[in-house]
C-alpha cells in the first residue's frame, strides 16, 4: 500500500473531511462577521458620499425608505458613531474566533517546536486575518459602495437605525466625551497653531519686508475667529438719529455726525426702525412746501447677534449690497454697529478718510508705560504692549475692551486718580466721565515673568 497514490488521495481526503468537520463552525462564524463588516463599511461610505442633491432628493421623498434615510442624515454623529462602534465590535469578534481557530490548528496539523509554532500563530493571525479584513471588510466594499452609493444606503438604511436604537447609550457617551475633550483642547491648539503661523510671518519675511504687509498677513489669520463684537462700534458711541426730527433737524443732524448710513431709531436706540442713505435725501433739498417726510426712505435694517463672525458677515453684505448692520444683544436690544469699513479694517488696518477724526487711541511713554483710550480692543492692547494674551485670560472673561477688563477683575466703576494693581500690572485711571473709563495710564511690572506666574 505505500506509495499507492489512490491511497495517499483518501489519506488527504480524509483529513480534509476531519479538518472542516473539527473547524466549520468557526469558519462560518467568520464569514458571518467578515459580511456584517463589508455590509457595515459600504454604509458607512455610502451615507457620507452622497451629493446635496441626493441628501434633497430623499428628504423631499414620501416613501418609507426615504424617511427612514433622512432620519439618519438628520444625526449625522450618531450615526457615524453607531457604525464605528458596531465595526469595532463585529471585528474584535473576528480575530478572537480567528485567533483561537489558528493556535488550535497550528498545535493539531503543525510542528512540534514550540517557538515555530508561536511564530506560525503570529504570521497567520496578522497577516491572514489583516489581508482579509481589508481586502473584504474594508477595500472591496467601499469601493462598491461609492458606485453604488443610492442602492447601499437604501439597502442599510434599516439595519442602521436599529443599531442606532441598540447602541445609543454608547453612541451618547462617545459623542459627548469627544465634545468635552474638543473643548478642552481646541482653543489652546487654535491659539498655538496661530501663533506658530504669526510666528512663522516674522521668521520668513525679508528686513526690507514693509511692516503693513506683515500685519495684512496676521490680520487674514484672526480673521475667521473674530466675532462682530470685537470691531463693533458700541451703543455709547453709536449715532442714531430719532425719528421724530423735522427735516431741518435731520440735515442738522447729518451734517454733524458726517456719516452717509445712519441708524435711525423711534423712542430709544433699542429700537430701529431703519437705515437712513444720505443720498436718498437729495432729491427732497428742492422740496419747498408741505412738510418733507424723509421717514419713508429708510431702509430695512440687518440685525445681527453678537457672537456672528466677520468673514461670515462679509459674505453676507457682499451678497446683500450691504454696508451697516445693527447687533443686538441677548435680550434683543442694541448693542451697537458694524460696518463693511470695520471689517475691512481688520485685515489692512485703520483707514481714515476726510471725515474721520484722528484720535489717539495710545501713546508709548516709555517701554514699561503706555497710556491707553478705555475704548482700546484688548487683542490691539496686547500687540502694542508686546504681552501674551494668556496674562489675562482667566480675568477677562467675554471683555473685549480695556475698559471692560478694569470692570471685570475691579468689580467696581474706578474713580479718577485710582490705581488697580492685577498680579502686578498697574492701571492708573486718569479720566472718568458718565461712568465711563476714558483713559487709563497702564504700567508693566519690571518683571513680566513673575507677573505671570502670580
Amino acid at each position: 500500500m505505500d506509495g499507492d497514490p489512490g491511497s495517499t488521495t483518501l489519506i488527504t481526503i480524509f483529513t480534509f473531511a476531519d479538518f472542516l468537520g473539527q473547524y466549520w463552525p468557526q469558519f462560518f462564524t467568520v464569514a458571518i462577521f467578515l459580511c456584517l463588516i463589508a455590509f457595515i463599511s459600504a454604509g458607512e461610505m455610502a451615507f457620507f458620499s452622497l451629493t446635496r442633491d441626493e441628501v434633497e432628493e430623499y428628504r423631499k421623498g414620501n416613501d418609507r425608505k426615504s424617511k427612514t434615510v433622512t432620519d439618519l442624515l438628520q444625526k449625522p454623529r450618531f450615526l457615524l458613531a453607531t457604525q464605528l462602534i458596531f465595526l469595532n465590535l463585529v471585528n474584535v469578534g473576528l480575530i478572537i474566533v480567528s485567533s483561537v481557530a489558528i493556535s488550535d490548528m497550528v498545535l493539531r496539523y503543525g510542528w512540534n517546536d514550540t517557538d515555530f509554532q508561536k511564530l506560525m500563530v503570529a504570521i497567520l493571525e496578522v497577516g491572514i486575518i489583516t489581508f482579509i479584513l481589508l481586502l473584504f471588510g474594508e477595500i472591496t466594499p467601499k469601493a462598491y459602495a461609492v458606485q453604488h452609493r443610492r442602492s447601499i444606503v437604501v439597502a442599510t438604511a434599516r439595519l442602521m437605525k436599529m443599531l442606532r436604537t441598540l447602541l445609543f447609550p454608547l453612541s451618547w457617551v462617545m459623542i459627548n466625551s469627544t465634545k468635552f475633550i474638543d473643548k478642552r483642547i481646541t482653543k489652546e491648539s487654535d491659539f498655538a497653531s496661530k501663533e506658530n503661523i504669526k510666528m512663522a510671518i516674522d521668521l520668513t519675511s525679508d528686513e526690507d519686508s514693509p511692516e503693513e504687509e506683515k500685519q495684512i498677513l496676521k490680520g487674514l489669520i484672526d480673521f475667521s475667529s473674530k466675532s462682530v463684537k470685537a470691531i463693533m462700534t458700541s451703543r455709547v458711541d453709536m449715532r442714531a438719529i430719532d425719528l421724530d426730527l423735522t427735516f431741518k433737524q435731520l440735515v442738522e443732524q447729518i451734517n454733524e455726525f458726517g456719516y452717509s448710513r445712519i441708524p435711525v431709531f423711534e423712542e430709544s436706540p433699542d429700537s430701529i426702525k431703519g437705515i437712513l442713505y444720505v443720498k436718498d435725501l437729495l432729491p427732497l433739498l428742492d422740496q419747498k412746501e408741505g412738510p418733507v417726510e424723509w421717514q419713508k426712505l429708510l431702509r430695512p435694517p440687518l440685525f445681527i447677534p453678537e457672537t456672528k463672525k466677520i468673514d461670515t458677515l462679509l459674505e453676507e453684505f457682499r451678497e446683500r449690497r450691504l454696508h451697516i448692520a445693527i447687533i443686538v444683544d441677548e435680550f434683543g436690544g442694541t448693542a451697537g454697529i458694524v460696518t463693511l469699513e470695520d471689517i475691512i479694517e481688520e485685515i489692512f488696518g485703520e483707514i481714515n478718510d476726510e471725515f474721520d477724526n484722528e484720535e489717539l487711541i495710545y501713546s508709548k511713554l516709555s517701554d514699561k508705560e503706555f497710556v491707553f483710550d478705555g475704548k482700546t480692543a484688548l487683542d490691539q492692547l496686547f500687540e502694542v504692549t508686546r504681552l501674551d494674551p494668556e496674562y489675562f485670560e482667566q480675568a477677562r472673561g467675554d471683555k473685549d475692551s480695556l475698559a471692560g477688563l478694569i470692570l471685570e477683575f475691579h468689580g467696581k466703576i474706578p474713580a479718577r486718580g485710582d490705581v488697580i494693581n492685577f498680579n502686578g500690572f498697574e492701571f492708573h485711571i486718569e479720566s472718568v466721565v458718565n461712568n465711563r473709563i476714558r483713559r487709563v495710564k497702564f504700567v508693566l511690572p519690571e518683571n513680566i515673568e513673575e507677573a505671570a506666574s502670580a
